[in-house]
């Protein structure tokens, strides 16, 4: 039998962003999942992204990378270990969407996309998700985004909107 003590926030604290919640539930997760844990973000350092074009998103700084899977000079995670994985991402585009244009967020698993967000006609667009991929050894995963407002705009290096992580589940 597995016991899992979870302690929830203190009734004092409020979980007033999203980044709090995110936080909290990233702390849950080291409690839950035993294993490779892998969190990265952009340091405050924003991306542009050309206009209908898929691009890599880009990742400075480490928060945890339990084993090394992180190829900075290729922008995504080497599988280093056989399983299921539970990855999310985050970004926001710098500008507003007019109606009919879209900013999407994409999990790629070896060069395909696995899982995306898209928003259409909000301001500054926040896409996340979350997948369950299962992996073998070498499988790459990525984060890409695609913006179509007609000229290039940045994704924003705010690490409390952008960021890359992977848990093995």
């Amino acid at each position: 039998m597995i016991v899992l003590k979870v302690t929830p926030p203190p009734r004092s604290t409020t979980l007033d962003s999203d980044f709090d919640l995110q936080k909290w539930l990233f702390e849950l997760y080291e409690n839950l999942y035993v294993g490779i844990k892998f969190s990265y973000h952009k340091n405050g350092t924003a991306q542009s992204i050309n206009s209908g074009a898929a691009t890599k998103l880009t990742w400075s700084t480490i928060d945890t990378d339990s084993i090394g899977g992180f190829s900075s000079s290729n922008t995504h995670y080497v599988v280093k270990q056989e399983g299921t994985y539970t990855v999310i991402a985050s970004a926001q585009l710098n500008t507003s969407l007019a109606a009919g244009k879209a900013f999407t967020l994409e999990i790629y698993k070896n060069g395909a996309s696995v899982a995306r967000d898209v928003k259409t006609a909000v301001n500054s667009p926040v896409c996340k998700v979350i997948k369950d991929i299962t992996c073998s050894v070498n499988d790459t995963i990525a984060i890409y985004a695609t913006q179509d407002t007609g000229s290039a705009q940045d994704v924003l290096g705010s690490n409390l909107v952008t960021y890359f992580q992977i848990h093995r589940i």
